[in-house]
C-alpha cells in the first residue's frame, strides 16, 4: 500500500510511453503499410517515394524516410510547430488528416473548426456519387494511344449518354516535352517525361476521343460506395501538385489508376498491383478490375456510328450543302448528321462554317419527321462483340513441329511475342483491321546444338482501313526485323456475309533485306494480301510479295508466299500451320504446325 502514493505517476508515465511506442515503433504494421500507402512509396520495398517533390512531404527527408515523415505530420496537426504549419497540413492533405485521426486520436488534441476554401471548391467541382473507369479505344495513328488509354469518370447521376457529359474526368498522363519521334520514344520507355492526375469535364474527354480522334468509349462503372470515391477525390486532391515519372510499358495510366483504387478501399491494397504483369498495357487494367465491375456502357464515336448505318448511293452529293436539298428521309438525315460529325468535328464543335451551317438545316428538319425504327439488335451485339475486356491476353507464346521431313536438323521452333495482336489472332475486343506487334522472337531448336535466333521482330504493325462509300483512306505496314524490314502503302477492301469476311489488302513495299557479308539490298514491289474470316474461330492469312531490286545484284529476287492458318481454342490456346516459300530447307522448313498460348 506504500507505493499506491506513486501510482499516478506510473499512470502518466505509462500513458506517455504507450504514446512514444504507438508513434515510432509502428514499423512493419499494417498502420505504418497504409501511411506509405498515402506517400506512394512501393510496398513491401525499402525504396524511396515515387513522389520526390518537396510540396507533398512535410519533413526533409520525408521522401525517402516515411517513419520521419509521420511524426512530422503528427508534430504539425498537434500545433507543436505552429499554427501556420497546422493550418497547411490540414487545408493541404485531408486524407492524411483523417488517417492520423484515426490511427492516433488520444495524442491529437481537439481541432478547431477551419475553412479551407481551395479544397471546398475542389469538393464541390468533384462528385462522389459513382465512379467508372473509361476504355478509350485503340488509336493506332498516335504511339502514346496505340495500345488504348483508362481514365476514370466520377458522377453524382445515374448519367444517361446525355448527362454523363456533366460528369468529370480523371486521367493520368505524361507530360510531353518533345515532339522528336525518336525522343519521344526513349523518354517514354526511359521515364524521362513527368505526369500527373488531371481533372476535367467530362465533355472535354469526349471531345478529345470521341469526336476529334473518332475513337469509341467503354465505361466500366464500379462498385465503390460514395466514401471510398470520397477518399480517392480527397487524395487526388493531396496530388494537385505532384508529378510522377511515366514509363510507358509499366509505370502508366494503368499503374497509377489502380494505385489510386486500392487506396480508395483498404480491402483491395496489395490485391491490384500484385496481379498487374510488370510491363502493362491499359487492357490490363479492366480486366483486373472485371470482380468490381457493376455495369458497362458504351459511347460509339461517329465513325463507328457511320458504319452502321445503311447509306443511300446519293449520300457523298447530299452532304454538300451547296449542291443538296434537305432530305425528306429521317434515316438519311441521321447518316448525314453523323457524317457531318465525323468528318467535320472540329468545325462542328467551333459551331462555325458552312457544314456547320448545313448540320443545323437538317437537325432542323429531322425534328419534323418521326423517329425510325430502334438500331437493330446486330448493333448492339457489334459492340459488345467489340469490348476491350474481351480481348485475348497480351502476350503469346508457341511451339512448332517441322512437318518437312528434308529438315531434320530444326525440327522444333520457339514463338514468343511481348505484345499484342495480329490480324489471325481471337478477334472481339480488338482492333479489327490493325495488327501492333513490340518485340517478336523466333527460336530454332536442333537436335545438335544448342537453341539459335532465327529471327527476331522489333515492330510490325498494321493500320488497314477498308475503303467505305464515303471515304477512300490509306492503309499502311510497317516493319523492323533483323532480316528483312519493309515499309508499305496500300489500300483495303472487305466483303462481308453473314459473320464471314474477305479482307483483301494489296500494297506496294519497300524492302530492306540483309544478305551475306552484312550485305543490305533494298528492293520494291507489290504484294497482295487477303485474310478470310470464316468465323470468330478460324481465319486465314494469304501473302504473295513480288520484289525488285533497286541495286545491282547477281542474284534476283525471288517471289515470297506465305499461307498461314489458325484455329482458336478454349483457355488462351491457338492451332497453326503456316507455310513459307520464303524458308530455305538448310534454315527452316517450308511447313510449321504448332500451338499458341496467350498470357
Amino acid at each position: 500500500m506504500n507505493g499506491a502514493k506513486y501510482f499516478p505517476m506510473l499512470f502518466v508515465l505509462a500513458w506517455l510511453g504507450l504514446i512514444t511506442l504507438n508513434t515510432s515503433a509502428c514499423a512493419n504494421t499494417p498502420i505504418l503499410e497504409e501511411w506509405r500507402q498515402l506517400l506512394h512509396f512501393p510496398h513491401n520495398a525499402n525504396t524511396s517515394s515515387v513522389l520526390g517533390d518537396e510540396t507533398f512531404f512535410l519533413a526533409p527527408d520525408g521522401h525517402h524516410n516515411p517513419e520521419s515523415e509521420l511524426q512530422t505530420n503528427l508534430a504539425y496537426l498537434r500545433g507543436e510547430a505552429g499554427p501556420e504549419k497546422q493550418l497547411k497540413l490540414r487545408c493541404n492533405f485531408p486524407l492524411r488528416v483523417r488517417f492520423l485521426q484515426h490511427h492516433y486520436a488520444h495524442t491529437i488534441p481537439t481541432l478547431p473548426h477551419v475553412i479551407c476554401p481551395e479544397y471546398e471548391r475542389f469538393k464541390q467541382n468533384i462528385p462522389t456519387k459513382k465512379v467508372a473507369i473509361v476504355f478509350s479505344s485503340y488509336f493506332m495513328e498516335s504511339p502514346a494511344s496505340a495500345f488504348g488509354h483508362t481514365f476514370l469518370r466520377l458522377s453524382n447521376s445515374s448519367s444517361s449518354s446525355s448527362s454523363e457529359l456533366l460528369d468529370v474526368g480523371v486521367s493520368f498522363g505524361a507530360i510531353v516535352t518533345t515532339e522528336n519521334p525518336f525522343l519521344y520514344a526513349y523518354y517514354g520507355l526511359t521515364g524521362g517525361f513527368q505526369a500527373n492526375f488531371t481533372t476535367l469535364p467530362y465533355f472535354y474527354k469526349v471531345r478529345e476521343y470521341n469526336d476529334f480522334e473518332s475513337r469509341d468509349l467503354w465505361s466500366y462503372e464500379l462498385s465503390l460506395s460514395e466514401a471510398e470515391i470520397a477518399t480517392l477525390r480527397d487524395h487526388l486532391f493531396e496530388l494537385r501538385f505532384s508529378s510522377f515519372r511515366y514509363y510507358y510499358l509499366s509505370k502508366n495510366c494503368s499503374y497509377y489508376l489502380l494505385e489510386l483504387l486500392e487506396l480508395a478501399r483498404p480491402s483491395l491494397r496489395s490485391k491490384l498491383l500484385s496481379r498487374l504483369p510488370f510491363y502493362t498495357i491499359p487492357i490490363d487494367t479492366i480486366k483486373i478490375l472485371s470482380p468490381l465491375v457493376s455495369k458497362l456502357s458504351f459511347r460509339p464515336s461517329a465513325r463507328t456510328r457511320l458504319q452502321q448505318q445503311k447509306l443511300p448511293s446519293s449520300f457523298l452529293s447530299l452532304s454538300d450543302s451547296t449542291k443538296a436539298q434537305v432530305p425528306n428521309d429521317a434515316a438519311t438525315i441521321d447518316a448525314l448528321v453523323t457524317f457531318l460529325d465525323y468528318k467535320y468535328a472540329r468545325e462542328i464543335l467551333n459551331e462555325s462554317g458552312a457544314h456547320y451551317e448545313w448540320r443545323k438545316q437538317l437537325l432542323l428538319k429531322r425534328s419534323e419527321l418521326p423517329s425510325p425504327a430502334p438500331s437493330p439488335l446486330h448493333q448492339a451485339a457489334a459492340a459488345a462483340f467489340a469490348a476491350p475486356h474481351l480481348a485475348h491476353p497480351p502476350r503469346r507464346a508457341g511451339i512448332a513441329y517441322a512437318a518437312a521431313a528434308a529438315d531434320s536438323e530444326h525440327p522444333w521452333h520457339f514463338y514468343y511475342r511481348f505484345a499484342f495482336h495480329d490480324l489471325l489472332d481471337p478477334p472481339s475486343g480488338v482492333p479489327p483491321y490493325s495488327s501492333l506487334e513490340l518485340l517478336s522472337l523466333h527460336l530454332q531448336l536442333s537436335k545438335k546444338a544448342a537453341p539459335s535466333l532465327h529471327e527476331i521482330t522489333l515492330l510490325e504493325a498494321s493500320i488497314l482501313r477498308p475503303f467505305e462509300s464515303y471515304e477512300h483512306p490509306l492503309s499502311y505496314h510497317l516493319q523492323l526485323n533483323s532480316k528483312r524490314s519493309s515499309l508499305g502503302l496500300g489500300m483495303a477492301l472487305k466483303i462481308e456475309y453473314s459473320y464471314s469476311e474477305i479482307l483483301l489488302f494489296p500494297m506496294i513495299d519497300l524492302t530492306l533485306t540483309t544478305h551475306q557479308h552484312q550485305q543490305v539490298i533494298l528492293a520494291l514491289g507489290p504484294t497482295l494480301n487477303l485474310r478470310l474470316r470464316a468465323s470468330s474461330y478460324l481465319s486465314l492469312l494469304a501473302s504473295y510479295h513480288r520484289p525488285y531490286h533497286l541495286q545491282h545484284h547477281p542474284t534476283p529476287p525471288a517471289p515470297l508466299l506465305t499461307l498461314e492458318a489458325r484455329l482458336h481454342l478454349p483457355h488462351a490456346l491457338s492451332l497453326f500451320a503456316l507455310y513459307s516459300s520464303s524458308y530455305s530447307s538448310s534454315h527452316s522448313p517450308p511447313l510449321l504446325l504448332g500451338l499458341h498460348h496467350y498470357f
